[in-house]
């Protein structure tokens, strides 16, 4: 019944490097703007940080891809002789996605570093400027806003000066 289990483990991460690998190339040349379809449990990625997102998730499925083989192997020949290289390479690469992880969180909170950021995408800001730029408020005297009182009682704007 393990077999099964590894069967599954090793299909569902190859699975899963296919479709993060998959859209690359159109989201580097700047043709897609997210890469929503990619099985990911806090929602889609943004384009903008997606390569650091292929650093930390390649490793993490190859992880599970080379102890699942390692453990059906095991099961098929019923010996590690020769086989503990095959899980332990595994969870080398699993301890290396760990700090992979932190670098995906700070692209996206910051854009930096911008060879990371695929080029169409390296002028916008990170998570951190978009959330410091949404809290401040918009200055009073930009008067090419309407002024939604004299709108509403049907007076005229006054012309805006540049």
């Amino acid at each position: 019944m393990l077999w099964v289990l590894c069967v599954a483990l090793l299909l569902g991460s190859g699975f899963i490097l296919y479709k993060a690998l998959a859209p690359f190339r159109r989201i580097w040349s700047g043709e897609a703007a997210a890469a929503a379809e990619l099985p990911s449990q806090f929602g889609p990625v943004p384009a903008r940080n997606y390569l650091a997102y292929l650093l930390w998730v390649t490793p993490a499925a190859l992880a599970g891809t080379l102890v699942s083989l390692g453990l059906l192997l095991n099961l098929i020949t019923g010996s590690w002789t020769g086989l503990a290289v095959i899980p332990r390479t595994g969870f080398v690469l699993f301890l290396v996605s760990l700090p992979l992880t932190l670098l995906h969180v700070l692209v996206s909170a910051t854009n930096r570093p911008s060879f990371l950021v695929p080029p169409p995408y390296r002028d916008q800001p990170g998570a951190i400027t978009a959330a410091r730029n949404r809290r401040t408020p918009a200055s009073p005297s930009s008067s090419s806003q309407p002024n939604p009182q004299l709108a509403l009682s049907g007076a005229k704007q006054p012309p805006s000066h540049p």
